[in-house]
């Protein structure tokens, strides 16, 4: 008896812990896949997953204009030359706009000496990114944006001379 026991004992330890893999069930397929990872002894339990519900329907919810989103990295394009400007706000988008139209503004500036003051409006705005976190949240994926895109109305040269480090 002490035989078998050592015996059962060994196995014990030669036995590969089994991981849980999630898979989404997609029919017949997923079926199919599990049964292999069983024939050939795959050291994980499969467990099959459905979507969920808000994926598959279309919501409900009524879309917010876009003048009227907040919490957002916006690019402002002049529809005359490439020229850019980048900027974060948590203001509504169209408050924000107005506010960058005065002549006193770097974009107001811009578009004066452009000489398209009169065709801007907010369908020259892009959203690149919105986010409910927080406002410093906020300025470090505008500053990314900045990075990528290296806009030319800008005029604080702030987000040029920092480095932007990440900590994980």
């Amino acid at each position: 008896m002490e035989r078998g026991e050592l015996r059962k004992e060994d196995n014990k330890c030669d036995t590969v812990p089994k991981k849980m893999i999630f898979l989404q069930y997609r029919g017949h397929v997923t079926e199919d896949y599990c049964r292999s990872l069983m024939k050939c002894n795959a050291p994980c339990t499969p467990v099959l997953t459905l979507p969920k519900l808000k994926t598959i329907l279309p919501s409900l919810k009524a879309s917010i204009k876009k003048k009227l989103r907040s919490d957002l990295v916006y690019k402002i394009n002049c529809p005359r030359c490439q020229a850019c400007y980048i900027g974060q706000s948590n203001q509504y988008l169209i408050d924000r706009f107005r506010q960058h139209m005065k002549p006193s503004q770097p974009v107001g500036k811009h578009v004066s000496s452009c000489g398209v003051h009169k065709q801007m409006c907010i369908e020259n705005v892009e959203i690149l990114a919105q986010s409910s976190r927080s406002n410093q949240f906020l300025e470090t994926l505008e500053a990314l944006w900045q990075e990528e895109l290296r806009p030319t109305i800008n005029t604080k040269e702030e987000w040029r001379s920092r480095e932007l480090t990440i900590k994980l």
